[in-house]
């Protein structure tokens, strides 16, 4: 099973999500690594996905499943650039897998 790095995932993210203006500052979004590790670690480690796990001191997720994460966070990106959110707008679990499930059905 392949593995992704927290760097590297923030990367990804940040490709995805730099579409998208900051509601106010007109700039890019961007997820920094803090706030990687504060909102998103929690629940990738939850037992209820299992996407990611410490090994060591050092956290892995899953790259069978973070294609997931990747369209939650570009269409979270999306909703707050277009004012449907705020930023505040808690990550949660269960948006996720309702955006992401849609994006399979829009594919389809």
């Amino acid at each position: 099973m392949r593995h992704l790095s927290v760097r590297e995932a923030v990367a990804q993210l940040n490709e995805r999500v730099g579409k998208y203006p900051h509601p106010r500052t007109g700039r890019p979004q961007r997820i920094t690594k803090q706030a990687f590790t504060k909102s998103l670690i929690p629940l990738l480690a939850d037992p209820r996905r299992g996407d990611a796990q410490c090994i060591g001191n050092q956290w892995v997720i899953d790259a069978s499943t973070w294609w997931m994460w990747l369209v939650y966070a570009e269409q979270r990106a999306n909703k707050i650039a277009a004012g449907q959110w705020s930023q505040r707008h808690p990550w949660s679990i269960e948006d996720m897998e309702a955006i992401a499930l849609d994006s399979i059905a829009l594919d389809d």
